[in-house]
């Protein structure tokens, strides 16, 4: 084992193979997870995803404790994402995605960013929602409320993203994302053709932040 974490702190491929043989020979040592774990990290500087995939799903089984089968978890969901396979991703964080653990919603909102990522803006949209409404005091709760807007402004559905916009200031008043939710709830409404309320939208964005890396945009719309 040790052979094969210095090799990959080397940053040498054999590492690969170290670690795989060190896995197969010894099946059962308490060291298995790390050099699963170890092994499918060499195996991404390697560029062969797939065998990272093998690994990291070994690492997984080989899990002892929460700890260790949630850092599995995230990492696999991460390879098979790295690898274009987003439906395995999202099968991967399936099963603690229904948590209400803090744990849970993270696979939850991960999900989410998944589904995104694969165009189901609706699939998506649910999952943000449903942090954004059970999960108020999580930390991915306001980042959720955001991403439920600009989930269907980036696809252009401009009807639905200002409605959003609008719950996210509701919700958040001088909020981390307030700023930027302020120009693209008013560029939504410019595409719309909503032209009063795009006007007054680019005005509020202007008094609120009047040094705002937006404010060229905004001013270029109301001229």
């Amino acid at each position: 084992f040790y052979l094969g974490y210095c090799q990959y702190k080397l940053g040498k491929i054999s590492a690969c193979q170290t670690l795989e043989n060190f896995s197969t020979n010894y099946a059962g040592h308490p060291l298995c997870y790390n050099a699963a774990v170890i092994c499918a990290n060499a195996m991404v500087t390697a560029g062969k995803i797939d065998e990272a995939i093998k690994q990291s799903c070994l690492a997984l089984s080989l899990a002892k404790n929460e700890t260790e089968k949630e850092n599995a978890v995230l990492l696999t969901a991460a390879l098979y994402e790295d690898s274009g396979n987003k439906e395995s991703a999202i099968a991967v964080l399936a099963p603690y995605a229904k948590q209400s653990s803090d744990f849970g919603i993270r696979c939850k909102y991960k999900t989410a960013l998944l589904y995104a990522g694969a165009g189901k803006l609706n699939e998506a949209d649910k999952l943000f929602y449903e942090i954004t409404q059970k999960h108020s005091a999580s930390k991915f709760a306001e980042e959720s409320c955001y991403r439920r807007a600009e989930l269907f402004y980036s696809a252009g559905k401009y009807e639905n993203a200002v409605k959003r916009f609008e719950d996210y200031k509701n919700l958040y008043p001088k909020g981390n994302f307030y700023e930027i939710v302020l120009f693209y709830s008013a560029d939504s409404k410019k595409n719309l053709k909503k032209t009063s309320d795009a006007i007054l939208a680019y005005e509020l964005l202007l008094a609120e932040y009047p040094a705002s890396t937006y404010a060229y945009s905004a001013l270029r719309n109301l001229a």
